[in-house]
């Protein structure tokens, strides 16, 4: 390993365990799955299972990078990306869409409606730290 991507590392790692991540996924299984692969790579995270919940917690909490279902009850994911967008800080607030909808015009839509990116399941667990990481990066632009 060259000694700058071990230094790229370290400097992945200190991000790692200042960030929050907010979960945001109604099905259970799907949710603890996500948060298991978020604390064994070193994450602090908070939990949602509706989109009211996730507006709830960012009223209290700032967050560097929502993961966000786009089918949830209550407010879906389209829904909660919409009012995140409408809050002053919201603008920039990094938003993954992670859903089971994989067809292109899924990703499209998403994108379109204010997600940053998007992060199809079943996804393998160093997609979603990658994704995680590109997310930390830019918010800290």
């Amino acid at each position: 390993m060259e000694p700058s991507e071990h230094s790229e590392q370290q400097y992945q790692s200190h991000q790692a365990h200042d960030a929050i991540i907010l979960v945001a996924e109604n099905e259970e299984n799907n949710r603890k799955l996500i948060e298991h692969i978020l604390q064994t790579n070193g994450y602090h995270f908070l939990s949602a299972t509706n989109g009211l919940e996730v507006l709830e917690i960012l009223d209290r909490q700032p967050v560097d990078v929502v993961l966000l279902d786009l089918s949830m009850p209550l407010l879906d994911g389209y829904q909660t990306t919409a009012q995140i967008r409408q809050r002053p800080d919201g603008a920039h607030l990094p938003i993954v869409a992670v859903t089971a909808y994989a067809m292109s015009d899924d990703r499209a839509r998403a994108l379109e409606s204010g997600c940053t990116d998007y992060l199809a399941k079943p996804f393998r667990p160093n997609e979603l730290i990658e994704v995680v990481q590109r997310m930390l990066h830019l918010n800290r632009e």
